[in-house]
């Protein structure tokens, strides 16, 4: 197939107007530009640009929107989301998920890392984009383990996952080389937790029979980094509180930091530390979380909101965070995230015209994506 556009976002390189690619079964055979002697699919008027990769998604929760409205209180949301989750059978979440797909796709994301939590539901599923299952692991009160098969490891938080279950996940990932991700410092209720052993989550989880021995007055990041709990790579989501002292030691591990800008809103958190992640040489990817917490799925939507919060940012540096960047987070580099030879054909495209400036073009867009191709199976056409 030969799929020619106004303009192409090749990722690795500077903007292609007019060109082509050429796309055999589910790779990107050919990049070229000017104008092809025919072509399969005329995308003229359009800008098309590599799938969006979101590092960060609850797709169970996607039956959540709009059910919990805003707050500044961490643990009032925990609680909501606890009793919620009760009222909902097995289909009502295999439904959830799908319904979530719907949403990433209309948006542009082509590729997610899910944490799951229902593992009878995975089996039931034919994702229809590229899917890596991150399992949630929770043992505060029930042992929990993970299962043999899986892509991703994901012990939810200092403070529901033991340190047990953290070893066995970070050996997991670096013997069978899985991804692993964990959420950390997200709130001030949890820092105040393992600072100053108080608090509402301190207090809620010591109602609940958690062991609140590990509080000795470090934040749960410090805890996890001097105890050798993260390997190298892990992706790190949230990290909204902290010290000075754990940027260094990120980056000794090589982690990835995973954003969720609709969320970050959402509870009215103080700024996101993005300036100095990037001065010490940490990437920052995005995620849309899930819809307990945002209004949307969109990356792009997020993108938009990130760039409220960081105008200094170019649009270029923007779009690679969900393109180039969070590809390197999965492993996944020069296979997703980028137009060359031997890339995934994950394609999306938006109306352009060739006045404005692409990278501002794709950021900025805010209705559904017209076109979105998967692994060169196209699930939405112009």
């Amino acid at each position: 197939m030969i799929i020619r556009a106004t303009c192409l976002l090749p990722m690795t390189g500077p903007p292609i107007s007019p060109g082509w690619l050429e796309i055999q079964n589910d790779k990107i055979i050919q990049i070229q530009s000017g104008t092809p002697s025919h072509c399969d699919l005329d995308l003229a008027g359009y800008l098309i640009a590599p799938g969006l990769i979101d590092c960060h998604c609850h797709l169970d929760y996607t039956l959540l929107r709009n059910r919990i409205p805003p707050t500044q209180s961490f643990v009032d949301w925990l609680k909501k989301i606890i009793q919620l989750k009760t009222t909902f059978s097995l289909e009502d979440y295999r439904q959830s998920i799908l319904n979530g797909f719907e949403e990433l796709i209309d948006h542009g994301t082509t590729t997610v890392l899910n944490i799951e939590s229902f593992l009878d539901v995975i089996a039931t599923l034919q994702p229809p984009i590229r899917t890596y299952w991150a399992i949630e692991g929770i043992d505060i009160k029930t042992p929990f383990h993970f299962p043999k098969k899986n892509q991703a490891l994901s012990p939810h938080a200092p403070y529901t996952a033991s340190e047990t279950l953290y070893q066995f996940a970070k050996q997991e990932a670096e013997k069978n080389k899985k991804l692993f991700t964990t959420h950390v410092n997200e709130s001030y209720e949890e820092n105040e937790m393992f600072l100053s052993r108080s608090g509402k989550l301190y207090d809620f989880l010591r109602e609940l029979g958690r062991d609140m021995s590990d509080c000795q007055g470090k934040d749960a990041l410090n805890c996890l980094l001097e105890k050798k709990m993260l390997p190298q790579g892990a992706l790190l989501t949230h990290c909204n509180y902290l010290t000075t002292s754990a940027f260094e030691k990120i980056k000794k591990i090589n982690a990835v930091i995973v954003h969720c800008p609709e969320t970050h809103a959402y509870f009215n958190r103080k700024p996101f530390p993005y300036d100095h992640f990037h001065q010490h040489h940490i990437p920052v990817v995005l995620g849309s979380d899930s819809l307990a917490s945002a209004s949307t799925l969109s990356l792009l939507a997020n993108l938009q909101q990130f760039h409220r919060t960081q105008p200094k940012l170019s649009y270029k540096t923007l779009l690679r965070m969900v393109t180039l960047d969070a590809a390197n987070a999965l492993r996944q580099t020069d296979q997703l995230g980028c137009f060359k030879p031997g890339a995934f054909a994950d394609v999306i495209a938006v109306p352009f015209s060739p006045q404005n400036d692409p990278y501002e073009t794709m950021v900025n867009y805010t209705k559904k994506v017209p076109f979105v191709m998967s692994a060169g199976k196209i699930l939405r056409a112009v």
